[in-house]
């Protein structure tokens, strides 16, 4: 479950399945590569040499522009409230619920979130809305 997500602001927030809170793409991550320019040579960016550049700066031969900012994790509710509000300090929007529920959580759940796997495992699943059945990504049949 998210606790905020892009259609309702600028910040994308969640409960990840390895046990810890995550701040996907967020500014004050450090920018990571991408496909738009993990091993790219200058002119010979794919989308380029499709005609979709991949962004305006660099038409695409890959520049800092095409780099994004990485994922902040936090270990604790608490910790994710208090980068929420950093987050409403630099002007970004936050729905007000989503610290509300962080603070809930905190008073009836406690401090941090166990991860949903005993393997350590923190990749993507598959979740059976019917059932609620979690599988682990590569292992459904």
């Amino acid at each position: 479950m998210s606790y905020c997500r892009w259609s309702e602001g600028d910040v994308y927030m969640y409960g990840h399945v390895g046990g810890y809170f995550e701040c996907c793409c967020c500014r004050f991550a450090e920018k990571e590569d991408t496909v738009f320019t993990k091993g790219v040579k200058k002119g010979e960016h794919p989308l380029f040499n499709e005609g979709l550049p991949a962004c305006t700066t660099c038409s695409g031969i890959g520049c800092d522009n095409c780099r994004m900012h990485g994922h902040y994790k936090m270990k604790t509710r608490s910790e994710a409230i208090a980068h929420l509000e950093k987050h409403i300090k630099a002007g970004d929007v936050v729905p007000y619920r989503a610290i509300e529920t962080l603070k809930r959580e905190l008073k009836e759940e406690g401090e941090t979130i166990a991860p949903m796997f005993d393997d350590g495992y923190d990749g993507p699943v598959l979740i059976d809305t019917k059932t609620g059945k979690v599988t682990k990504l590569g292992d459904e049949k």
